[in-house]
């Protein structure tokens, strides 16, 4: 959501949409009072990452982060 009463004011806010069968609606927040489910937890295989924090790679990119500060 934007910030302030101008996120409702574009084009995007309201009226048809480009192809004719529907209509935009613009809520200034969100339309549930459902609570969010959690996050999924993907699967370490698709990033090459593990579940056990790696100290080494961890200080080697702390460092690193530090060389790259402008």
């Amino acid at each position: 959501f934007s910030d302030g009463a101008q996120a409702g004011d574009g084009p995007w806010a309201s009226g048809p949409t480009p192809d004719g069968k529907g209509e935009f609606s613009y809520h200034d927040g969100p339309t549930t009072s459902m609570p969010m489910p959690p996050p999924t937890h993907p699967d370490a295989r698709f990033y090459g990452t593990t579940e056990i924090p790696n100290v080494v790679e961890k200080a080697a990119g702390t460092e690193q982060d530090k060389l790259k500060k402008e």
